[in-house]
């Protein structure tokens, strides 16, 4: 498979497009998108989240840039910046997937791509000690359309780290992907057990209602596992059908992690566009950073996407 070059891309600034490159010819007429990204209240000056909105084809994917390594606003723009330049290429040159196989294939290797760039941006940054190796390292979750068959559309979503994707339909919101986070270590292959007690986790707002355990690995819950740019990466990657008016909702822990999946769901209720949902997340988010005694309560960077199928 043909692929761009990556060797121009440097840190940039998220452009009011999110970093999205559109093609000229060929459109989703069906699907809107947007998004919206605020930075932490530590550090207003600078966001080491990216996100990338791409309605031409079909395409949204945040990127969450850890700070604990060398340059997480850098790790997190170059990996976003290779997901809008791979989808655009796939549209321009036909190469979207018209099979589950090839939409996880195609997905799978924007990851891949993202995660070679990282390693190889990493080894052209001067060690900040003698002896330890720099690491560029994001979260990046992803979803795209591709196909679409009446009211009917096929989704493929794809995450590495902790940003989450969710299906809201008929007015309920959904987890779609499991966290690699310190539950998967503490559950390994029980995909069900994962899910329990990610979503258990997601709704806890008193610490009493968790077993020592469980509490263990709430407070530990910003700790991903699995990182774009550091060491190897499997992505799990998931393809199924959804319906007009359902939305893909796309979030960084910043999101997920002050407010509950039940608050959340809520916020989507009560938009009555995608980009009024993404600002009622943002602001939802904030308010409870305000609240300094909240068992939720966590500054950090805060971005949504969303993916509207159907005017």
């Amino acid at each position: 498979m043909d692929k761009p070059d990556y060797s121009s891309l440097e840190q940039s600034k998220v452009d009011d497009d999110f970093g999205a490159e559109e093609p000229y010819e060929i459109e989703h007429p069906n699907l809107s998108v947007a998004a919206e990204s605020d930075p932490s209240e530590k550090h207003p000056d600078r966001n080491e989240d990216s996100a990338v909105i791409n309605k031409l084809a079909g395409f949204i994917g945040v990127f969450d840039g850890v700070s604990g390594c060398d340059d997480g606003r850098l790790a997190a723009s170059l990996a976003a910046q290779v997901a809008s330049k791979q989808a655009n290429h796939y549209v321009l040159t036909g190469l979207l997937g018209s099979s589950d196989k090839e939409a996880g294939d195609d997905l799978t290797f924007i990851f891949r791509e993202a995660h070679y760039l990282l390693k190889e941006k990493a080894k052209e940054i001067q060690p900040k000690e003698h002896g330890t190796e720099p690491i560029l390292a994001t979260t990046g979750t992803i979803a795209y359309v591709y196909d679409q068959k009446g009211d009917n559309y096929d989704v493929v979503v794809g995450n590495v780290g902790d940003s989450r994707a969710y299906l809201f339909a008929d007015g309920h919101l959904r987890a779609l992907t499991i966290d690699h986070s310190l539950i998967q270590r503490e559950y390994p292959k029980d995909k069900t057990k994962q899910r329990e007690i990610q979503d258990k986790l997601s709704n806890v707002v008193n610490q009493n209602e968790l077993s020592q355990k469980e509490l263990e690995l709430f407070r530990q819950r910003n700790i991903p596992t699995m990182l774009i740019g550091n060491s190897s990466i499997e992505p799990d990657i998931q393809t199924f059908m959804a319906k007009k008016g359902d939305r893909i909702v796309l979030l960084t822990d910043g999101i997920t992690d002050p407010l509950t999946q039940e608050e959340i769901e809520q916020c989507l209720q009560n938009g009555r566009s995608s980009q009024e949902c993404c600002n009622l997340l943002i602001e939802a988010a904030k308010d409870r950073n305000n609240d300094m005694h909240h068992l939720r309560r966590k500054r950090d960077d805060k971005t949504v996407a969303i993916l509207q199928l159907g005017d």
